[in-house]
């Protein structure tokens, strides 16, 4: 992966479902008067605002190229990125119950409307699985349109780091190091409880429909340590 400089701008795209909302916390201190959000606001349906690239700022938020408010939209002269990526099929199961969580506190909405999910984690699961374009898809987020043929190229010339979930601790470390900030734990937090049990065989499914994203996944777990 390429070497920061502290120079530029740093984009941190967060993957929903992968700790975003615990490392901002970090990010605040990296980052003091520099750290700025990128988030669709859901319930007014309002795009990310645009701020400046100037030297040391930081951006974090969520990138989603299919949504309109992608890097490439906002930000195309950024040449430097950091994330964190999950089991893409964790991601989805997480997703699920993230919103009906939202929902029971009445505070899920999709572009100002008001968003649900069915009722059944396996049902909604069945039904993302067969969507082309299913969502939380971690592809979307990044800078760059990635192919079987490209994605190992892509990720070393543009990404300074990128960490594992299942290993978090040790990722925020091995990011701290390539950032040349002291280390520091980091504290899940957002976590949604799973009322319901997953049907384990579609993670199969899942994974033979999207090849491309668990290949991209494992790659990402042959390098973080590096």
């Amino acid at each position: 992966m390429k070497q920061f400089d502290k120079n530029s701008a740093l984009i941190s795209i967060h993957i929903p479902k992968t700790g975003g909302e615990s490392f901002r916390e970090l990010l605040n201190i990296w980052f003091p008067g520099k750290l700025h959000f990128h988030y669709f606001d859901e319930k007014n349906n309002k795009m990310p605002v645009k701020h400046n690239l100037t030297p040391g700022t930081c951006i974090h938020g969520h990138f989603n190229s299919q949504r309109g408010f992608g890097v490439n939209d906002y930000y195309p002269r950024a040449n430097q990125f950091i994330s964190f990526l999950r089991d893409p099929f964790e991601v989805l199961v997480s997703r699920y119950f993230y919103v009906k969580r939202k929902e029971r506190e009445d505070n899920s909405y999709r572009e100002g409307i008001k968003f649900s999910l069915p009722d059944n984690v396996n049902d909604y699961l069945r039904t993302e699985i067969h969507k082309k374009h299913y969502h939380p898809n971690f592809l979307d987020f990044f800078p760059e349109k990635l192919t079987f043929s490209n994605y190992k190229h892509l990720i070393n010339k543009q990404f300074v780091y990128i960490g594992i979930m299942e290993d978090y601790q040790f990722s925020v470390n091995k990011l701290a190091e390539k950032l040349s900030f002291e280390p520091a734990t980091v504290n899940k937090t957002n976590v949604s409880i799973r009322l319901e049990s997953v049907d384990e065989s579609l993670r199969d499914e899942f994974a033979e429909k999207h090849s491309l994203v668990y290949e991209v996944y494992h790659y990402v777990k042959t390098i973080y340590r590096i």
